[in-house]
């Protein structure tokens, strides 16, 4: 619960120091801002690592595949780290260059996911003919 209160507090410092800056300098405005964004990103780390831990936990009570599951965390991790960048570029007034960081990560993710649809298609394909 205090990690969430000194990210809400991070952010609040900073809008208002950015809301002060934004008019006579626009570059320590997004410095403000973009320092504030790695400060919260930071204090979740602890709570990143054990989101993961649990994963890798959960992924062996259930004997699931090991490179499958670090995969999809690779997949999450880029997610994340796609968001946050596109989401920087747009405070720069950059949206342009969000809309391609947003794109080429959904790319990138389909990507990384081809082993895990061709798995599952395999899978489908072997209950189909197990069937017939």
């Amino acid at each position: 619960m205090t990690e969430w209160l000194q990210m809400i507090s991070i952010a609040f410092v900073a809008m208002f120091l950015s809301l002060v800056l934004k008019e006579q300098h626009t570059l320590f405005s997004f410095l403000v801002i973009f320092v504030a964004g790695l400060f919260i990103f930071f204090l979740l780390l602890d709570s990143i690592q054990q989101i993961f831990t649990s994963i890798i936990q959960l992924s062996k009570q259930l004997k699931m595949d090991e490179p499958y599951v670090l995969l999809i965390m690779k997949m999450i991790g880029v997610a994340y780290i796609a968001e946050l960048s596109a989401q920087l570029m747009k405070d720069a007034g950059f949206q342009a260059l969000s809309y391609k960081i947003e794109l080429s990560a959904k790319i990138l993710m389909i990507t990384m996911a081809m082993p895990i649809l061709t798995a599952l298609i395999e899978s489908f394909v072997q209950m189909i003919q197990s069937f017939l």
